[in-house]
């Protein structure tokens, strides 16, 4: 019934904003002139796509606030439009995974490893029609969560994914078990026992033992090197600085395509030459784990 009402109460929220916008439509028509069928065009663009998502951008003539990519390029200011970086997680091999799980425990281990063997999405269509597959490494890992009292989970393609098959059983222990695994009651009639399967949770001694193979959280108690010689962070969860972990969060490297565009005034401007010309070298520097 709770859900029932749910779907009722916003069938009713939805058609009160369509009255409301089929009243102002006519106003919002004779204000916007010949721009109305643009506006129309462009949120039937923004409407059509099937995932459900929707893309936003800045407006650099605006302060670079937040837009509608698909406005600005139906009212032609398509130059205007500055979209965030590309964020792109390269492919992890195996080594890389087996070092990501080195700290972890057993069966969180073997299940990172296994998402190896999962089908491998379609990159492209080859001239043939064919499609050409990732060959190696695993694509679109994210997050590792680590978090007491929680299952094990990772975050694949934008999917949560359960890193371990170990199940308990829980038993109700209000009455004792009988010979024949049912409960015995005061009149010693049988009653069958209720097991309740639940899925393996994260426990504060594990996260202790990661924090150890990792060689800690550094100071703050805040950051460590998931794994050796790579980019991949792990993120500690605390109450306080003091208290015990919580939760450990592993965040995978990740490429972001266009962030360097900040840079290119400092590198082709105050005296350092365009391409060409007689270049000056400029080393960046940034805090461990920074990427420059």
């Amino acid at each position: 019934q709770f859900y029932i009402a749910s779907y009722i109460a916003s069938c009713v929220s939805l058609a009160v904003e369509l009255s409301d916008l089929l009243a102002i439509a006519p106003a919002l028509r004779a204000a916007l002139g010949e721009e109305w069928p643009r506006l129309l065009a462009a949120s039937q663009d923004r409407t059509g796509e099937g995932d459900g998502a929707r893309l936003v951008c800045f407006d650099a003539a605006n302060g670079f606030a937040l837009a509608s990519p698909e406005l600005l390029n139906a009212t032609g200011r398509a130059d205007d439009v500055r979209v965030p970086p590309a964020v792109t997680y390269p492919p992890l091999l195996k080594e890389e995974l087996e070092a990501l799980g080195a700290a972890m425990a057993d069966d969180v281990r073997t299940a990172l490893l296994a998402l190896l063997a999962l089908p491998r999405p379609p990159l492209f269509k080859t001239s043939e029609g064919s499609e050409a597959v990732q060959e190696q490494g695993l694509l679109g890992l994210t997050h590792i969560e680590l978090d007491v009292g929680r299952a094990p989970v990772c975050w694949l393609n934008g999917r949560s994914v359960p890193l371990s098959n170990e199940v308990s059983s829980d038993v109700s222990k209000e009455e004792p078990l009988g010979a024949d695994g049912g409960h015995t009651r005061a009149d010693d009639s049988p009653k069958h026992a209720s097991h309740k399967v639940l899925a393996r949770t994260v426990s504060a001694a594990e996260l202790e033992r990661y924090s150890t193979m990792v060689g800690g959280f550094g100071e703050g108690g805040r950051f460590a090197a998931a794994a050796p010689s790579s980019l991949h962070v792990a993120v500690a969860l605390r109450a306080s600085p003091e208290s015990e972990l919580r939760g450990v969060t592993v965040k995978l490297a990740a490429n972001a395509r266009g962030e360097a565009g900040g840079l290119l005034d400092l590198l082709y401007g105050g005296g350092l030459q365009r391409p060409g010309g007689r270049d000056e070298a400029r080393l960046p520097l940034a805090r461990a784990g920074g990427g420059a």
